[in-house]
C-alpha cells in the first residue's frame, strides 16, 4: 500500500502543469513542450503521476498498441519513483493505475520489459496483482539519428 500522504493523478491538460513544475529529477530529460502537448492531444497515451507536498515523486507511461487483428494491449513505457518514495507502494500503485485503465479501454493484456537484473523494479511489477512473468526476452532496437532541431 502506498504511503498515506501520496496522491496520486492522471496527466491531462488540467492536471500538466502539476508534473512540469518540480518533474525534472523524475525524467532522463527535461520536458519537451512540444513532445508534452502531443503526448496529451493522444488520446492512446497514458501518464499517472504520484505527488507529495504537491510536488511529482514518481510517474509510469503507456501507450495503446493496435493492430488490425487483436485487442488492444498496453504497452507500459517506463516507470519512476524517486529514490527516498521507493519501496513504499508508489509504483506498484502507479502500475496497477495502468492496468486498471486497461481493462477499460478494452485490452486484452498489459505489458512491460525490464532487464532481469533489475530488482526492484521486477520486485514492483511482480506485486501488482494479476502479473505474470512471460520469462526472458530478446530485445531488438534502433538508434535512429535525428536531425538537431
Amino acid at each position: 500500500m502506498a504511503a498515506p500522504d501520496i496522491r496520486f493523478v492522471e496527466l491531462t491538460a488540467e492536471t500538466a502543469a502539476a508534473l512540469t513544475d518540480g518533474a525534472d529529477a523524475l525524467f532522463d530529460n527535461p520536458l519537451r513542450p512540444d513532445s508534452l502537448k502531443a503526448f496529451l492531444d493522444d488520446p492512446n497515451h497514458l501518464l499517472w503521476f504520484a505527488a507529495a507536498a504537491g510536488q511529482p515523486v514518481g510517474f509510469a507511461s503507456a501507450s495503446l498498441l493496435l493492430h488490425p487483428d487483436k485487442a488492444p494491449q498496453l504497452f507500459i513505457n517506463e516507470v519512476e519513483v524517486l529514490e527516498r518514495f521507493r519501496r513504499k507502494g508508489v509504483g506498484r500503485a502507479l502500475v496497477a493505475r495502468l492496468v486498471e485503465a486497461a481493462r477499460a479501454r478494452g485490452c486484452d493484456c498489459a505489458w512491460l520489459g525490464t532487464d532481469t537484473d533489475n530488482t526492484g523494479g521486477n520486485a514492483c511489477f511482480a506485486s501488482v496483482p494479476g502479473a505474470q512473468n512471460a520469462g526472458p526476452f530478446m530485445l531488438n532496437g534502433w538508434e535512429l539519428d535525428q536531425p538537431d532541431t
